[in-house]
């Protein structure tokens, strides 16, 4: 098998990310063959070299790089380096360096790439693909001081959203305790103002799979893989009664014998709309991404978040105090129009305190404002001023925002410490609830014990994985050669 592109779209140990699949699936609707590697700490630059030697072929244009995991501050890995994008000028030099992330370019790799897609890129890839190959083509890209940026939202629509359904192999190799990565939709009903996701603002029913073709991709991952666990990618998951309908039917119609996930969780949902608590419990829930984002009603309402926090806090405990193996992830955002230091430590004190009974894990952000106007995404970046936010000083590629109540550095410097205080008795919850199952974790560990005491058992099954699965990549490869 020869390959017209390669992707590297692996993220640190844990779950795996639907990226690869998404391209590599919406490639071979297209007539294209692409090789994904969802492998990252497990590669050296010697491995990486021995990929290209055996997968690149005449037919091959690209190497392309997922830059929400690949050489970010957060996943940066040795093999990515000069050295390796020196190899590929010379040694593959007919190849082009392509880069793609959700939107603005955080990875050390941008600066080299050929091409960036930006946002959700199943359309615009396809044409890229078309024009490499020299085939009729709607490939267009915006020069953006001197890079060629392909805009994929809103300039390369889906003719149907169940073209989002993914097809796995069986040379994918999950395990059947482990979690797949699946879209059952795109968008959210909301506008937050820090929020830099597209499709925002959508109707309850927009953009959302029919029930037949969810149902498809459960039973063929069941047959293949015997796996019921997912990780629901979506903006939001619970944006309407109608769409848990949708997963509930698909579920009936796939025949599979159980289903079990993780998803973000939009919580002023489970306030505002009956019954959803429970729905969601019904349906498998098991790891909950809540923004609650602060304990401050008006820098909330600043946002786009009106509900009141404590009503949203009593319903979340509804849900949870009845459906007791849901473990939720909160995050905070430290800054938001309003927000004091004190308001930091009173979310830090509920968190870590002893009547925190519906939270296992937390997440500490600081706002942040990016100084570059081209990856101004968010309403607070394009209006700073309309939100009470100074932007005169800069931060590294972030404003250094100063307001009437707080600062960058301070929400920096307060979230981090706060994070670090926390790491001992978080446990699993959210999306780390994949990351368990992903090294086979039982239940009754996950439930009960700090995620701080597992790392020596998920972590070595996690590396073994990884370790297993390139073994059985470059067999492949070597047996295609």
């Amino acid at each position: 098998m020869s390959y017209e592109g390669i992707i590297f779209s692996g993220r640190k140990l844990g779950a795996r990310p639907a990226t690869g699949y998404r391209l590599r699936t919406a490639a071979q609707v297209a007539g294209y063959n692409v090789l994904i590697i969802d492998i990252s700490e497990s590669l050296t630059l010697d491995i990486v070299k021995e990929i290209l030697s055996l997968a690149v072929s005449d037919n091959t244009k690209f190497v392309g790089f997922s830059s929400s995991w690949v050489g970010t501050a957060t996943s940066s890995y040795d093999w990515v380096c000069d050295e390796l994008f020196d190899h590929i000028k010379t040694v593959h030099s007919k190849l082009l360096i392509l880069t793609g992330n959700h939107n603005q370019p955080t990875s050390s790799i941008y600066k080299i790439s050929d091409y960036h897609f930006s946002g959700f890129s199943d359309a615009s890839f396809i044409e890229f693909l078309h024009y490499v190959n020299d085939k009729p083509s709607t490939f267009k890209f915006t020069d953006v001081d001197g890079k060629r940026v392909v805009y994929g939202d809103n300039k390369y629509p889906l003719a149907s959203i169940d073209e989002i359904e993914n097809v796995l192999f069986d040379y994918d190799l999950f395990e059947s305790y482990q979690s797949i990565p699946i879209e059952i939709s795109r968008g959210c009903i909301y506008r937050c103002s820090f929020c830099a996701h597209p499709y925002t603002g959508k109707k309850g029913t927009d953009y959302i799979r029919s029930p037949e073709s969810i149902a498809r991709e459960l039973k063929r991952n069941y047959e293949l893989f015997g796996v019921t666990r997912y990780s629901i990618t979506d903006d939001t998951f619970n944006d309407s009664m109608f769409k848990l309908d949708a997963v509930d039917k698909a579920i009936e119609l796939s025949g599979i014998p159980s289903f079990e996930f993780s998803a973000y969780i939009k919580p002023e949902l489970l306030r505002t709309v009956p019954g959803m608590g429970d729905k969601l419990g019904r349906l498998g829930l098991r790891g909950g991404h809540v923004g609650i984002e602060s304990f401050n009603n008006a820098a909330r309402k600043a946002i786009g978040k009106s509900t009141d926090v404590d009503k949203v806090i009593d319903s979340i405990r509804d849900m949870t105090s009845v459906h007791t193996k849901i473990q939720l992830c909160a995050s905070f955002i430290f800054g938001l129009p309003g927000d004091t230091s004190d308001d930091f430590h009173k979310m830090h004190e509920f968190c870590s305190g002893k009547d925190n009974d519906i939270f296992s894990n937390w997440m500490y952000y600081p706002l942040g404002i990016h100084s570059d106007p081209k990856f101004a995404f968010t309403a607070i970046e394009k209006n700073p001023i309309k939100f009470g936010y100074n932007t005169s000083k800069k931060f590294g590629s972030w404003y250094n925002w100063t307001n009437s109540t707080s600062n960058y550095v301070t929400a920096l410097t307060v979230s981090q410490r706060l994070m670090n205080e926390s790491m001992n008795i978080m446990k699993f919850g959210g999306w780390t609830i994949p990351d368990a199952w992903s090294a086979n974790l039982d239940n009754t560990e996950i439930l009960t014990q700090s995620e701080k005491s597992l790392r020596g058992k998920y972590m070595p099954a996690l590396r073994s994985n990884e370790e297993y699965r390139l073994n059985k990549l470059l067999e492949r490869l070597q047996n295609n050669k």
